[in-house]
Order: C-alpha cells, then sequence, then structure tokens
C-alpha cells in the first residue's frame, strides 16, 4: 500500500467490454428510488443563462453548504452521476441513450419543459418518457414544447393530467386549475401526433399514436376531501363516486383517443 502510485495502474473504464458499461450506466444513471423520475425545474445562475435542474437544486441535501452564485453551484457538494455525459464524445453517445431513454422526466410546468428541451438539444431524439404535472399545462408554450417533441423519435409515453382534459369537472374553481381542454390539447398536440403517425407508417417499432398520450389519474381520481351522500364517497373533481372511477378514466381515455383517431382519419377497431 506504500508503494508510489504509477499511471500505469490505473483502471481504464473504457477498455471493458460494451455489455459491462452498460450495466455500470444502468445502476449510476437510471431513477431507481422514490419517485422513480426526474423532476426538472429551472435556475438562472448569477451572469449565466437559465438552465434546467433536479427539483430541489437549491433547497435539498445541502445543508452546512455555501451557495456559490457566481458559478451557481454548491461549495464542496457532491458530484452528481450525470457528469458522466461530460467526460468525452464516446461516454456521452454511450449514456445519453440511458439517461433520457430510461428515466421518465415530470415538470410542473411547461416553461422547465420548453428550458429542457432547448437545452438537451438532439439528446431529445433518446427520450421516451415526458409527463406533464398536475398544474403544468401552460397554453401559450405548449405548442411550442409539443413542436420540439416531434424530434424525440424515441417517445413511448406523454403523461397529461386528468384533471386538465376531464370533460367532467364543471365547478368554476376546477375549471381554473384545468387549463385547457380535450379538444384544445389534441390541436396543440397535432404536430407531435401527425409525426408519431407518420413515423408507424415508416417502422413496425414505433408506438402506436393511440397509445402515445397516457392520462395520469393523481389527484383528480382520489378522494382528497370525500363528501358523503347516502353513503357514497363523491370525488371533488369529477363529481363521481369512488366506485365508478375506474369507468371514468377509461371513458376520458376513449374519448381522447376517438378524438385523436378522428383528427388523423384513423379507423377505431370495434370490440365486438
Amino acid at each position: 500500500m506504500l508503494e508510489p502510485y504509477t499511471i500505469s495502474k490505473c483502471f481504464r473504464f473504457l477498455d471493458l467490454p460494451p455489455e459491462l458499461r452498460k450495466m455500470v450506466y444502468d445502476m449510476l444513471l437510471v431513477e431507481s428510488a422514490w419517485p422513480g423520475y426526474i423532476d426538472i425545474e429551472s435556475h438562472k445562475p448569477v451572469g449565466k443563462p437559465r438552465r434546467p435542474v433536479r427539483t430541489g437544486f437549491r433547497r435539498r441535501a445541502h445543508r452546512g453548504m455555501d451557495w456559490n452564485p457566481t458559478v451557481g453551484k454548491w461549495v464542496g457538494q457532491t458530484i452528481s452521476n450525470l457528469s458522466l455525459l461530460r467526460v468525452n464524445k464516446q461516454m456521452l453517445s454511450e449514456t445519453a441513450p440511458v439517461v433520457y431513454g430510461q428515466n421518465t422526466f415530470k415538470f410542473s410546468h411547461m416553461k422547465y419543459a420548453d428550458i429542457f428541451l432547448k437545452t438537451v438539444s438532439s439528446n431529445c431524439r433518446y427520450l421516451r418518457y415526458f409527463q406533464l404535472g398536475e398544474y403544468a399545462y401552460d397554453v401559450a408554450k405548449a405548442p411550442a414544447v409539443f413542436t420540439m417533441l416531434t424530434a424525440a423519435t424515441s417517445l413511448r409515453k406523454l403523461t397529461i393530467a386528468h384533471r386538465n382534459i376531464c370533460q367532467s369537472i364543471g365547478t368554476q374553481y376546477y375549471q381554473r386549475y384545468r387549463r385547457t381542454t380535450m379538444k384544445m390539447f389534441v390541436a396543440q398536440c397535432m404536430p407531435l401526433l401527425k409525426a408519431r403517425h407518420e413515423a408507424q407508417d415508416e417502422a413496425d417499432d414505433v408506438v402506436n399514436v393511440l397509445d402515445l398520450i397516457t392520462i395520469g389519474t393523481r389527484g383528480c381520481m382520489r378522494c382528497s376531501k370525500p363528501q358523503l351522500s347516502a353513503g357514497i364517497c363523491i370525488t371533488t373533481e369529477c363529481g363521481v363516486s369512488c366506485q365508478e372511477s375506474a369507468k371514468h378514466q377509461e371513458e376520458t381515455v376513449a374519448s381522447l383517443r376517438g378524438m385523436i383517431a378522428e383528427e388523423l382519419d384513423i379507423e377505431l377497431e370495434v370490440e365486438l
């Protein structure tokens, strides 16, 4: 242990077989701990352009550290595993498909999604799972975001909150937070849907465009403030009973698929 250290004893990671390097990347870069997704917001260091960061970048796990506003970093913070993307071109080409293709990216606001997509640039083609939070939808920024997502040729799932497109929400309070309607959402999402539909015609491994959009049930489909009426629990947003929530979700999904199919002139298969 006391012998002088020489560079010849250094372990060359890139000399490992690609299969072993891929196993290491999966262990370091794929989000497996709760909540299972990467939540993105933005941050603007002094004198530097705004950039996407993980939620909590300036608020968590930095006790006892000093913030350096010049470089926009915590002094003494642990280096992120994502730094592997900045080692060299070869490692970037090997790690980018893992980071962007095997993680779900969630956004609490559309403006964060806009900054994220502009920053990742060409790596957008690896994105597979893209999720908009319950209050994320912004009708002004949605067209630009969906247009940039047309470059996400590997996209498998775009998730939007149920409350944003539910056609049963009628109270003034929840209409304020709905942000959009199903019809408006489909119209603004059409550039992306058309691109995926055309890609589906050219390749067999592209996800069906009708299965691309998924509806998240968090918030709307739970009884945050249950009201008892004749012994039946009523959800606060959709106005349907808990017993009917699953059916209501299926009907919303069917309505969305039907609207997309109509816009793209796709003939739906009728179940007998």
